[in-house]
């Protein structure tokens, strides 16, 4: 009889599955009739109302991103609640390296999208579409090398990740799936990133949306139903990036894109792959960080918590990177406005859009702060039921939330250097967060305070980094030395 259950569960849900697909492939077929009907969506970002631009590209984004977040929320929620605090340890060790490789997107994506907008602005398609080609080899080649080599020292690295005897078999079989989608990851999200920077931000939350659905509706029907724990929530990530991938190639072979890729594009060139790399590394830089700091903070844990403090720090970072999803999307969002607007000489518009990112940045930061801090244990028992857990994850919530308008600015700092072709600066903000702020402060505050100083490190960090991005704004021209006359704002 319970296996007559499970079957008619499992039967239902890939039915949900199937269907699903097949709406949102139809509404994603409209989407792209309605953007591929004009060319207003490169037209506006220069003459469009910055507010109305802003809406335009953030709030999709934000629909995106938070949707893609819950990627790795529901895996912790399932693998939590059904497979306990070891479980949910081994997600949270792994994620860090992850983290690490998830860079090599925004290094392609990132470089490559900033560069597309530029060209664009300065109405140069063809070079715009050179960038594309370059941008998907270089992808092509830097992930698949991830990928071999990661699953060449599987064990090696859990163990220097911090993984004890008790998680190691669990992250072991999370982490050899998810290395085997690293290049569907990579050049599908960096995918969404040029899709949006040539003016269809909501092509690029469709696609995101079908991979992110595909892996919640799959979670429950691989962990539950066929009981494959955490081999389940990393078969599930895997299918979802493949989805997403796909239907971004499936979007550029139709040739409904304005960017027009011919073979040669594909050819790697020197200067390209540079002017790439170089943009792209700021970004690609602060989420390597982002992933050294987390393996940092787990070593730390491990040495001063344990267990237990490790699977509290996986429901933080799955709250925590809720409510930084709106902070990526309003960096991601602002990102080809600034970057068309700076390459035509738009200065007065570049000014503008950095003044209202900033006022978003502190108004949206208010509306997770609030709930988290007054009542961290209701989002502390959607992961767990553990007292012991709850116990130090709600206090570490609190602590970390404080840090979110800072991360904003620090965040959106570095993409707004990357946008202006200011790569040195970028780069200066992302290396200095980690190596000049974090470290000093998560060792001499564990030292000093134990748990609770590891849960202050980064807000205080962030504080730092917010400052030094505050000093390099007001002190760098936000106009584009060509001499090109300033349009008036909008």
């Amino acid at each position: 009889m319970q296996d007559r259950e499970n079957f008619d569960s499992q039967t239902v849900s890939f039915s949900i599955v199937m269907n699903l697909d097949r709406v949102i492939a139809s509404r994603l077929r409209v989407s792209m009739k309605q953007e591929n009907r004009t060319n207003n969506g490169l037209e506006e970002l220069g003459t469009e109302s910055v507010g109305r631009l802003l809406w335009k590209y953030i709030v999709p984004a934000i629909v995106g991103l938070i949707t893609y977040a819950l990627y790795n929320i529901v895996d912790r929620i399932f693998i939590g609640q059904f497979q306990g605090q070891t479980g949910l340890s081994a997600l949270t060790i792994v994620y860090p390296a992850l983290m690490i490789y998830f860079s090599s997107a925004l290094l392609i994506g990132g470089g490559g999208s900033a560069l597309i907008s530029v060209r664009l602005g300065e109405n140069n398609g063809r070079e715009a579409s050179r960038i594309l080609g370059n941008a998907i080899t270089m992808g092509l080649i830097i992930s698949s090398a991830i990928s071999v080599f990661g699953l060449l020292f599987v064990k090696e690295t859990l163990l220097l990740l911090g993984a004890n005897n008790e998680m190691l078999p669990y992250a072991r079989d999370y982490y050899r799936i998810l290395l085997l989608g690293i290049p569907f990851m990579a050049l599908g999200f960096a995918l969404t990133f040029t899709i949006r920077a040539e003016g269809k931000p909501r092509l690029a939350v469709y696609l995101m949306l079908v991979s992110s659905i595909t892996n919640i509706i799959l979670d429950p029907v691989f962990i539950i139903g066929f009981g494959m724990g955490v081999k389940g929530a990393a078969w599930a990530t895997f299918i979802a990036e493949a989805t997403a991938f796909f239907l971004a190639v499936r979007y550029y072979a139709a040739g409904k894109s304005i960017l027009r890729i011919r073979t040669d594009d594909f050819v790697p060139r020197l200067n390209l792959c540079k002017q790439i790399f170089l943009l792209g590394l700021p970004a690609c830089i602060t989420d390597m960080m982002m992933g050294l700091q987390s393996l940092l903070m787990n070593l730390q844990l491990v040495k001063h918590g344990g267990t237990v403090a490790v699977a509290s720090m996986g429901i933080i970072f799955a709250v925590y990177t809720m409510a930084q999803m709106p902070m990526f999307a309003i960096a991601d969002g602002f990102q080809p406005i600034l970057g068309y607007n700076y390459g035509a000489g738009n200065s007065a518009r570049v000014r503008r859009t950095v003044l209202m990112v900033m006022l978003m940045i502190f108004g949206i930061s208010i509306l997770p702060i609030v709930p988290v801090v007054f009542r961290p244990d209701l989002f502390g028992r959607i992961f767990t039921s553990d007292a012991e857990v709850l116990l130090v994850a709600t206090k570490g919530l609190r602590y970390f939330m404080f840090g979110l308008p800072f991360f904003g600015v620090f965040f959106c700092g570095t993409r707004y250097f990357q946008s202006i072709e200011k790569a040195g600066f970028a780069n200066l903000i992302s290396f200095s967060k980690p190596f000049v702020f974090f470290i000093p402060v998560l060792y001499i505050s564990a030292w000093a305070w134990g748990l609770d100083g590891i849960w202050l490190a980064e807000p205080i960090s962030l504080f730092l980094g917010s400052l030094l991005v505050s000093v390099l704004y007001f002190n760098t021209p936000s106009q584009k030395a060509t001499g090109l006359p300033q349009d008036s704002i909008v």
